[in-house]
């Protein structure tokens, strides 16, 4: 009789609790925890986005849907109760990869799929449907039997990591056994708090709370037996202050808008960024007289994309140009556009064939000139000469976007720039031996670099001709002038020259100079980590006009600091990603679930990833809150067919090393 009062008495007890905590300003998280255990079963808590469940069945509301599980060993099979109602098959894929077509079905259909594509760690799986097609799953487990296993369970010797903002975090958790809470420090891992709790009675819930005026991580781990997680909120005790921003409005008659950008060049090549060699004494020049922004980074690490995202004001995940064989889609507004509303003309003068009208770059545009072909003909002084015809030819307000394909691996410069960084010239030159070797030794590493330098000064050289004429001529004082790279180059840091598939900081990292009209009175050095996704919004603003953009004007000042990271990523899929946040670059490969970690002031070069869990956790964490957010907007990819490119493009690809 005893017992059955205590344990009377300890439901009302917690029933007041609950009762008592119910005005707390609580709110849901999203479940973006990292399980270091296996995940079986299809739950709500394992939907990325794309489905909704309704009774027992999952439907699939959208064309592309994701599932995501967590593994710590890896399976060969998938099971999965589905039913598709329609004429087209349901393609499944893993982490990227299609492995199977998924059959139309009336009534719940049972396979058992094999498959190696399963990973240690994060698994995606997308399913791309038809939208007159209607799919359903009813389960998807990897155990060999369909019996229901939780996922979001921890038994003995179990972890799982949480991490928070500044707060209260409030856990609710049931079962029978002990469970060890630790709290660790985002930056430092130490461990700030540790509680076990000892819980006796499996139908009664247990809630923990923590609070902390930092980053934080939860740690759960079982000691004995059995606990589910039921529920997690959060209370945020900071409130977020509103970002600041310097307004600035263009006087008419508008400023003329141009932008200059130079191919894969590697920030730290410039003299403005502290590089020993005098590559760039134009550049250095015009920085002077604009905002300098010391932690600028590229969204992509190939051309077409980045260049995308400069003129959408989109992250590539989306406006979907990611890969070789997709394009830009007419729907999205694009600066040529934009400004030809406030009766800008508008021109575009490339020599990347990857910003072709093959490719949507030409929306907006009324003159659009392409010099393609082989790198090997060197056309940035025709450029630099056809684009001042057209600035003495046409009326203002003007809009250029120039695009030279210097310094881009593996172009050598003309005389007398040739070999102007070189002591002892080698036979031939190392730079064309790039795609023949895979290990190279310091001199012929030195012997790249120095052509990779002297391929800056040349193109330096241009652009300080093109500078010098509008200073001349009156074009330059009041015009609004950018300066950039699409993105910067791998040149040897970790054993690898080049870009695309990997995004290490050298790659992400790009020069991004701004000259403001010169009524502005704007210039100065900037430290906060910015991307080419601001860019757009950057140059509406001062028109008066909030576009829908993924980024944020230049001039907006985050009033915590905290909240500044830029993400880059590689032009495969799934996908290899950069993330630039605070001192730190966090790598995650998709494929495969691999991670970096470096630590940009001390060693730039060393990965850090082993020593620092807690930080890495969190890095991901927050990748993968941003990654979730724009995978979930769909939109088909524009697809090109490469083999119907014209001739001179396809040379030019060819040349560069985008295709065989």
């Amino acid at each position: 009789m005893k017992k059955i009062l205590f344990i009377i008495f300890l439901l009302i007890l917690h029933l007041n609790c609950w009762v008592k905590n119910q005005n707390i300003p609580f709110e849901k998280i999203e479940n973006y925890w990292t399980w270091e255990e296996n995940q079986n079963y299809i739950t709500e808590g394992n939907i990325w986005h794309g489905f909704v469940k309704i009774k027992d069945l999952y439907r699939a509301y959208s064309p592309v849907s994701r599932i995501i599980f967590w593994r710590k060993t890896i399976p060969k099979t998938i099971n999965i109760e589905y039913l598709s109602i329609g004429k087209n098959t349901v393609r499944l894929f893993v982490n990227g990869r299609l492995i199977e077509r998924l059959q139309p079905t009336n009534s719940v259909k049972k396979i058992t799929i094999n498959t190696d594509k399963i990973q240690k760690g994060l698994n995606i799986l997308g399913f791309r449907k038809n939208l007159k097609t209607d799919f359903y799953i009813k389960n998807l487990y990897f155990t060999p039997s369909k019996e229901k296993e939780e996922n979001f369970k921890i038994e003995e010797g179990e972890k799982i990591y949480i991490p928070f903002e500044e707060g209260e975090p409030e856990i609710l958790f049931e079962g029978r056994g002990t469970i060890l809470i630790n709290i660790f420090d985002i930056y430092s891992s130490k461990n700030l708090y540790s509680k076990k709790i000892k819980n006796f009675f499996p139908f009664i819930q247990r809630k923990f709370k923590f609070k902390n005026n930092k980053k934080f991580m939860v740690e759960l781990k079982g000691e004995k037996g059995k606990f589910f997680i039921k529920d997690i909120k959060f209370s945020h005790h900071k409130l977020k202050e509103k970002s600041k921003k310097i307004k600035i409005r263009f006087k008419k008659p508008y400023p003329d808008i141009y932008i200059f950008l130079i191919d894969g060049c590697q920030a730290s090549h410039l003299g403005i960024y502290g590089y020993n060699r005098n590559t760039s004494p134009n550049i250095d020049r015009l920085g002077k007289d604009s905002l300098i922004f010391e932690n600028a980074y590229s969204n992509a690490s190939f051309t077409r994309a980045s260049v995308a995202t400069l003129f959408t004001g989109l992250y590539p995940e989306h406006h979907k140009v990611r890969v070789m064989w997709q394009g830009l889609m007419e729907k999205f507004l694009t600066l040529p556009e934009f400004l030809k509303k406030y009766g800008y003309r508008t021109s575009i003068f490339t020599a990347s064939g990857n910003i072709s009208p093959d490719f949507g770059f030409k929306q907006g545009v009324d003159k659009y000139s392409g010099y393609f072909k082989r790198w090997q003909e060197f056309k940035s002084n025709l450029i630099a000469k056809d684009f001042i015809k057209w600035i003495k030819s046409t009326p203002s307000p003007r809009f250029s976007y120039i695009h030279f394909i210097e310094p881009h691996l593996p172009i050598i410069p003309p005389p007398p720039f040739k070999n102007m960084y070189k002591s002892k010239p080698l036979p031939e030159p190392m730079i064309l031996k790039l795609h023949k070797k895979n290990k190279f030794s310091p001199e012929e590493v030195q012997d790249v670099i120095d052509d990779y330098d002297s391929t800056i000064t040349y193109i330096d050289s241009i652009l300080g001709k093109i500078w010098n004429f509008m200073k001349k001529d009156g074009y330059y004082e009041n015009s609004l002038i950018i300066f950039l790279s699409d993105h910067g180059e791998a040149l040897y840091e970790h054993k690898f020259f080049g870009h695309g598939r990997i995004v290490y900081e050298e790659i992400a990292h790009i020069p991004l100079l701004v000259k403001f009209p010169s009524y502005l009175k704007i210039s100065g050095r900037v430290k906060k980590i910015v991307q080419v996704v601001d860019i757009f919004p950057t140059i509406s603003e001062p028109f008066g006009e909030r576009l829908k953009s993924d980024g944020k004007s230049l001039l907006q000042r985050e009033s915590n600091p905290e909240e500044e990271f830029s993400v880059c990523r590689s032009f495969i899929n799934p996908g290899s990603f950069g993330i630039r946040w605070k001192n730190y670059y966090y790598i995650i490969n998709l494929d495969g679930f691999k991670e970096e970690l470096y630590e940009l002031k001390n060693n730039p070069s060393l990965n850090v990833i082993n020593e620092n869990k807690i930080l890495s956790i969190y890095l991901r964490t927050k990748f993968l809150r941003w990654l979730r957010k724009y995978q979930s907007i769909y939109k088909k990819p524009k697809k090109i067919e490469l083999e119907k490119l014209p001739k001179d493009v396809l040379e030019n690809l060819r040349s560069l090393g985008y295709i065989n």
